[in-house]
Parts: C-alpha cells; sequence; structure tokens
C-alpha cells in the first residue's frame, strides 16, 4: 500500500496491538486498543507491578469516543480523569523497553495503508501525580499513521516519523494548585536526596514568576549527614528566552553551620558551571515543529502552557 503523500513508509511496525482486522469503527478501535493492553499485560510487556495502572487504562478507553472515516482518525477525545500515577519511581522499578525485533511479527508484514490522526484531545480534570492534581488539556492534529497486518493476523499502528513536511503541530496547558504542587516537588526532592544517604528532616521549596518565561526559586531544608546537620539555603532562578535558550541565574547555597557551610562550599564552583551552560531546548522539538507559545506562570496556580505551529 502507498503512502497518500507519495512518500515511503517505514520498514517496521514500532507497535502490535492484538489480533484483527483493521479497524472500521470507532468501537472497534476502541475494542482493539483494549486487546493490545490485555495481550501486554498477559505477555509481561508490562513491568510487575503495572496491573492497577492498566486497569486504569481500561477505564480511560472506555471514556473515549474514536470516530473514523476510511483509514482515517477523526476526532479522538481522551479523558484520563482520575488516573493516578507516580513520578517516585527508582530505576530498577522502571518498565523495560518494549522490544519487538524477536516478534515473529516484526518480519511479517503484509500490508500497509497510510493513515491520518486528523485531531486527537487530551482532557483531564484532573489526573493525581503523586496524589498533586493536574489539570491537563491538549490536543494535536494531523499526525500521519501507519496501519499495518501481519501475516499471522495482527493488526498494528505505527507514528511516522514528523517532518519539516509534516510537522508536529498543536498544544498543550498544565495546571495545577501551586501549593499542593509544590508539596510534591519537596517530597520528591527529599526522596531523591535521600537516595544519597543525606536524611532531609524538611525541605520547604517557593517558586514565584519573575516574568512570562522566569522564574525565582528558594529552597530551605534541614539535612543531616552522619554526625553533621544543619540548615540549608538554596536560591537561584532560571529563563528560557525568546531563542528557546533555557539558563540558570544567580545560583547560590549557604548554611549557618560554618562546617556545613564549608562543605557545601565546595558545590559553589558546580553552581557557577551551570550558570555558564545553556539548553537550546529546540533540540527536543520534533523536526520541523515551531513554538508559537511558550508560557510558565505561577500564581495561586502553577502553570505551563506550550503551542507547536
Amino acid at each position: 500500500m502507498a503512502d497518500r503523500s507519495g512518500h515511503a513508509m517505514s520498514p517496521e511496525p514500532n507497535l502490535f496491538l492484538a489480533d484483527g482486522t483493521r479497524s472500521q469503527t470507532g468501537l472497534e478501535l476502541k475494542a482493539l486498543l483494549t486487546r493490545g493492553l490485555e495481550d501486554a499485560v498477559r505477555q509481561e510487556a508490562l513491568a510487575p507491578g503495572t496491573e492497577r495502572i492498566a486497569r486504569q487504562l481500561r477505564a480511560v478507553l472506555e471514556r473515549c469516543e474514536f470516530v473514523l472515516d476510511g483509514a482515517d482518525i477523526t476526532r479522538g477525545p481522551t479523558d484520563p480523569t482520575g488516573l493516578a500515577l507516580s513520578a517516585m519511581i527508582d530505576d530498577g522499578d522502571a518498565p523495560p523497553p518494549a522490544d519487538v525485533s524477536d516478534s515473529p511479527d516484526s518480519s511479517a508484514v503484509t500490508a500497509r495503508e497510510g493513515a491520518l490522526l486528523r485531531r486527537l484531545t487530551l482532557r483531564a480534570a484532573p489526573v493525581l501525580i503523586d496524589g498533586v492534581p493536574l489539570s491537563i488539556d491538549g490536543e494535536v492534529r494531523d499526525v500521519r499513521l501507519e496501519w499495518l497486518e501481519t501475516a499471522s493476523g495482527k493488526v498494528g499502528l505505527h507514528l511516522t516519523a514528523f517532518t519539516t513536511r509534516h510537522p508536529l503541530r498543536g498544544y498543550l496547558r498544565l495546571s495545577a494548585p501551586k501549593e499542593e504542587a509544590l508539596r510534591g516537588l519537596s517530597a520528591f526532592i527529599a526522596a531523591s536526596i535521600e537516595r544519597e544517604g543525606v536524611r532531609v528532616s524538611r525541605l520547604d521549596i517557593d517558586v514565584r514568576s519573575s516574568g512570562p518565561r522566569q522564574l525565582s526559586l528558594a529552597a530551605r531544608a534541614k539535612v543531616r549527614k552522619g554526625v553533621l546537620a544543619g540548615k540549608v539555603r538554596v536560591l537561584g532562578s532560571v529563563e528560557i528566552d525568546d531563542s528557546l535558550i533555557l539558563r540558570f541565574s544567580e545560583l547560590s547555597i549557604t548554611s549557618a553551620n560554618p562546617v556545613l557551610a564549608t562543605l557545601i562550599g565546595l558545590m559553589r564552583r558546580d553552581l557557577k558551571e551551570l550558570e555558564s551552560e545553556t539548553a537550546d531546548l529546540k533540540d527536543a522539538l520534533p523536526p520541523g515543529s515551531r513554538v508559537t507559545q511558550l508560557e510558565v506562570a505561577v500564581g495561586r496556580e502553577m502553570s505551563f502552557a506550550l503551542a507547536l505551529g
């Protein structure tokens, strides 16, 4: 089958769904996705302990109402409200990456058909990340896909790579109550520090907007390492300029404990090096995508808005 744009299709699928044929209706697509999720759980493609998340994803799929027009998915409203996830996962607990290279189906694609995901919306009010309510409003448009069929009777979907001719277009808006978001962030950072052998008895973080893309950061912590204990204060700013370059500035770390102040003084050189470094966020964008909006704001809520055109 030929791609509608006339380009050669990707040689290998990156996702096999389940036994069946290409979906003709939204209900068939929902059923196919559900069977694919169940197959993944049975085949242990998902790490042990993620069955609870799989059950939640089934509930999310039940609320989806896909609309198809031939091979194209014209509409796919998705509402993951109530989904509860955790960011506090040790590297050893992370699920292994999916590997279909040894699958007998991965070299037996018998049919391909180009398609478009014309519009997919994602709206949640909210999902829970370690108990922090995160509201989501997002949309992507005109995403190129491939339907794939295999000799063993499986059907799959493949996301075609974004290009300058076919960039990723859409938007994403996130928001969370500031107090709850900072409490969750403090717990996450404290857990990360304690994994390095430093006990954190208290950690308070504050973030304030100092511009459309600039944040001021302040953190105070009570820490203990062996017999050494004291309070530490960290200050700094982070900014994203109009060229999408991220940089830190005015970074400092201090302590009223003279011994602790001497030890953390060794970190000041690292902070100076961090201030001298920059990160070009354009490198993280798919080819051809252009940022038309990027805003970060902190008031009673912390919010993030990104639009790609």
